[in-house]
């Protein structure tokens, strides 16, 4: 179907223009492919296991966050689920919350801490979230631009004690 479609094309258009509008299909087919669609991304290590819910953007979402820069995010993180073994771990909307367009999830270990890092956006707009594990919670959250990360950095530490009454 996609032959005869293109050949329907070069009856149509001249050549030159056809050639360039193929390379442009091309183009835009391969952009399509850089984010992750909306869905779940999975990542594993171990008895750890996490679980990413990518919704798509509504049209009219203009809150700002990581993953874009003028135009608005195409998709959202919706939900960030991470179990270690059979026991859940506690992690706070806001570690997740103002993140888009991802691409890719892993388990990192870094100096003996167990981090879920979170790639996504593009070019000057892509970013990797990083969030430290400590038993059942996340204790830390750090989001780095992907392009200048010593530059454009955030960090949040979170604290999971029982409020005293």
């Amino acid at each position: 179907m996609l032959v005869s479609w293109m050949k329907e094309i070069n009856f149509r258009i001249k050549r030159p223009n056809c050639m360039r509008f193929l390379f442009v299909l091309a183009g835009v087919f391969c952009l399509s492919l850089t984010f992750a669609e909306p869905g779940r991304l999975r990542a594993t290590k171990g008895k750890l296991s996490a679980e990413v819910l990518v919704t798509k953007a509504a049209p009219n979402d203009n809150r700002l966050g990581w993953g874009f820069e003028i135009d608005p995010a195409k998709k959202r993180v919706a939900g960030v689920s991470i179990r270690n073994g059979n026991k859940k771990v506690y992690i706070a909307p806001s570690a997740w919350g103002d993140l888009a367009d991802p691409n890719t999830v892993r388990f990192e270990t870094v100096k003996g801490a167990t981090w879920l890092v979170i790639v996504g956006g593009d070019a000057a707009g892509s970013y990797r979230a990083r969030l430290k594990i400590l038993g059942e919670y996340v204790t830390e959250r750090v989001v780095e631009s992907g392009e200048f990360p010593e530059a454009h950095f955030e960090r949040t530490v979170y604290g999971w004690k029982e409020p005293k009454y």
